[in-house]
């Protein structure tokens, strides 16, 4: 029942979310070898692991924090305690939960709770985009291509250097043909941009499944269109992402192309 696991993930992405803003302005930085880690991004995890876990026994967890399998078959939660902890430490109000339930590498439902903006997003392969403290979901009208703003993100590197080159010179080819691309460093907050009409899309060249298993379905169920750089489909395991309102999307995808 789609509509009993959305209601369970928004009641724990809440819980979650309100126990983060508690502790936002005294949040502790880690010690880790890779991006920055506060207690918050934990005490956030275990609550939705075990409220969850408690719901929905015997569903594995695939977790930014605490890992996982990428398992590809059957069901798999798919979560990011705090997506864009450096703008939560930074007392910022640009990051998010985000929560998905995949089959078979598809997300089938999904939540992205924004904590610090007071508003939250979810949508199932069967459920249109809601967002019940917006007045309407809207996506941006289509506006012309140099009239258009597009996000993007940096990308954890991985081969040399190879990766933080492609995410540049995306950037530099969005910058010559888009208004403006920005990063902004929470890439599911960044997706429900799209859903608000506040741009025209976001690109993504190396996302992981923490940042895109909720959002993108939720901008797809909100009349947004996704694909992989391809033109193909995506799933929680896509290497990279182009989610648009739709306008200028094929332009895009040879834009990136040739970049």
């Amino acid at each position: 029942n789609r509509a009993y696991v959305l209601n369970n993930l928004e009641s724990v992405a809440y819980e979650a979310g309100k126990i983060l803003l508690e502790m936002q302005s005294r949040a502790l930085s880690l010690e880790t070898p890779k991006d920055i880690v506060t207690d918050a991004d934990l005490a956030s995890e275990k609550i939705i692991m075990t409220k969850l876990g408690e719901v929905f026994p015997g569903v594995p967890f695939l977790s930014e924090e605490a890992g996982g399998e990428e398992k590809q078959e059957g069901l798999l939660f798919v979560l990011d305690p705090i997506d864009g902890t450096g703008n939560y430490f930074l007392q910022d109000d640009h990051w998010s939960v985000s929560i998905g339930l995949a089959e078979n590498g598809r997300t089938i439902a999904g939540v992205v709770f924004m904590p610090g903006k007071g508003i939250m997003f979810s949508a199932a392969d069967t459920i249109a985009t809601r967002a019940p403290l917006l007045s309407k979901i809207r996506l941006q009208r289509p506006m012309p291509l140099n009239h258009s703003q597009y996000w993007t993100e940096w990308v954890k590197e991985e081969h040399g250097g190879a990766d933080n080159d492609r995410a540049c010179a995306i950037m530099r080819a969005l910058h010559r043909r888009t208004l403006l691309p920005s990063v902004r460093n929470s890439a599911t907050a960044s997706l429900m941009e799209i859903v608000m009409g506040r741009i025209a899309g976001h690109v993504f060249s190396k996302p992981t499944p923490f940042d895109i298993g909720a959002a993108l379905l939720i901008v797809e169920q909100a009349g947004g269109r996704v694909t992989e750089f391809d033109g193909g489909p995506w799933s929680v395991f896509s290497p990279n992402v182009l989610a648009t309102n739709g306008a200028h999307h094929d332009e895009l995808l040879r834009i990136i192309d040739k970049a």
